[in-house]
């Protein structure tokens, strides 16, 4: 019996008609089955002769597909012209002269034809090893079952009813009833076998692709600075995402739900690598210690993160609790890197302004230029970490640049105190122009006790420099005795009397309103020794 379908099937076409007689007994199991369930018996028979027809049918075509020239699974165009011919080969059953819906036999071997197509479609996607090649075959092995179903449709209405199917061939309701009766179980267990095979592919690819971004950028932060500073290799990640996103769009909403949650449960977990890699390589007693291009990257990275987090969350409406844990873990790694930015900041204005005030070298003017070179090149200065970063990089500057004078202040008596005014004034302003130029315009103007210093010792009129130091005293609430001392001391015309009563009212004074940024709080000046922690407001 089963020669006869083999030659009816693959041989002479003269020979379909002996399907007949194969077609009666599946039928007679058919009706027999049907007996056995009304009289409340076991429905299975001994014989299966449907299920034996489909096995035999499914061998042929397999060594049918095992004939068909060997594809290269690099080549998605190989692949995707393999297919096709499989498919024109196979189908031509179906759509040939062969009249297989009047012998009863179209929808087995449809059913043992779609079996065969997708066992070798997933023999590929399992040999396959690129995330384009694996969707290039998921996308075909859906469109196969798709096209095939409505082949047999049309071959169902056109045998049936050939005027009827050329009037309405794509009629809805036609195609629901049809497929209704074409239903196949395996193509379920197809797409669930071959879905997390997909996602697995695309997950190992994502999961490559961030490790070689983070491992440059770790790269990066361990060598000294130079052409390659200005890669931001955080600006791939976002890419990496939406591409692995939009592959798949378009195939099925419950794979791309799945793929858009693995992206954000491996960007999430990308942050907490950099996060922790932050952690050990920006400790408090391993910073740079002259430059600040290492801490800067850090928060630049950070800024960049935030901004990947953002859109990809926008873009897969994931789950409030793992962006807060994103949010979290970009949030710590930046104070990690602020702070360690400004003890390098500070390492580094120290070193340039040791002998500031009585030479004409340039060193604090090159670390200004290069400080503003950096913050002109940060990537995210639209931010509000950048906002943040510039106001406590102005302050941690202004700050060194006090401890410094008040420090010299003692060894300045034999300058003329007009250069030292003229001194403190340019610097003052080429200090205030850098740091509020990288502020948005409509900021508010950053605050900064050199312009009173420089008033306090150009002014010669006695009441005018008591009303400037009630100004000064008002408005800085860290300010001590000691610190205005020093200053009333370099303007020489000053005399003793007024010095004595200005120093009693900033004795018996009002207190200043506290202030965000508390520029002397951190300076000795009694013993000339200076605290080495940073104040409150910078850590």
């Amino acid at each position: 019996m089963w020669l006869v379908v083999k030659e009816a099937l693959f041989g002479p076409e003269n020979v379909w008609q002996q399907l007949h007689s194969v077609m009666a007994v599946v039928e007679w199991e058919e009706i027999k089955k049907q007996e056995r369930l009304n009289i409340g018996k076991d429905s299975e028979p001994a014989l299966k002769w449907s299920e034996q027809l489909e096995s035999h049918i499914k061998e042929e075509l397999r060594n049918q597909i095992s004939q068909l020239p060997p594809v290269d699974k690099s080549d998605v165009t190989g692949i995707q012209n393999h297919l096709k011919h499989l498919e024109e080969a196979l189908l031509w059953h179906v759509t040939s002269n062969r009249p297989l819906e009047e012998v009863g036999l179209l929808t087995i071997f449809v059913k043992s034809f779609q079996d065969c197509v997708l066992s070798h479609i997933s023999a590929l996607l399992h040999a396959s090893c690129s995330p384009n090649e694996c969707i290039m075959l998921y996308k075909v092995g859906i469109e196969n079952y798709k096209k095939t179903l409505q082949t047999v449709i049309q071959q169902k209405r056109t045998e049936r009813n050939p005027e009827q199917w050329e009037k309405s061939p794509t009629d809805p309701g036609r195609c629901q009833q049809s497929s209704e009766s074409f239903d196949l179980p395996c193509y379920s267990d197809w797409i669930s076998a071959n879905e997390k095979k997909l996602i697995a592919v695309i997950q190992t690819d994502i999961k490559e692709k961030l490790t070689n971004i983070l491992n440059s950028e770790k790269k990066l932060l361990k060598n000294s600075p130079g052409d390659n500073l200005l890669c931001y290799h955080f600006s791939e990640i976002i890419q990496v995402f939406t591409k692995a996103i939009e592959d798949i769009q378009g195939i099925d909403a419950t794979l791309t739900s799945k793929v858009q949650a693995m992206c954000v449960e491996e960007l999430l977990q990308c942050v907490s690598s950099f996060a922790h890699f932050v952690d050990h390589f920006l400790e408090a007693d391993k910073c740079s210690g002259t430059w600040t291009y290492r801490e800067l990257r850090v928060i630049e990275d950070c800024c960049i993160l935030r901004a990947t987090c953002h859109k990809l969350v926008q873009l897969c409406s994931a789950p409030q609790d793992l962006n807060l844990n994103m949010e979290k873990s970009i949030n710590e790694a930046e104070d990690q890197g602020r702070k360690c930015f400004l003890q390098t900041l500070s390492s580094a204005f120290k070193k340039a302004l040791k002998n500031h005030f009585w030479n004409e070298a340039d060193d604090f003017d090159d670390a200004l230029k290069y400080l503003n070179q950096r913050l002109t090149e940060f990537e995210g200065s639209t931010t509000e970490s950048y906002e943040k970063l510039i106001t406590f990089a102005h302050h941690r500057v202004v700050v060194e640049y006090l401890r410094a004078f008040l420090k010299s202040a003692r060894k300045l008596k034999s300058v003329d105190v007009l250069d030292i005014t003229f001194k403190i004034d340019q610097d003052g302003k080429k200090i205030q122009d850098i740091f509020q130029g990288h502020l948005n315009p409509d900021a508010a103007a950053l605050g900064n006790p050199l312009t009173s210093i420089v008033y306090l010792l150009g002014v010669t009129d006695c009441e005018a420099m008591k009303v400037e130091a009630v100004f000064f005293i008002s408005n800085h609430s860290d300010l001590r005795k000691e610190h205005l001392s020093v200053i009333l001391d370099l303007n020489r015309r000053v005399k003793a009397k007024d010095r004595k009563l200005i120093l009693d009212y900033f004795k018996d004074g009002v207190k200043g309103e506290d202030q965000q940024m508390c520029f002397f709080e951190e300076i000795e000046v009694n013993q000339l020794r200076f605290a080495s922690h940073l104040c409150s407001c910078c850590l």
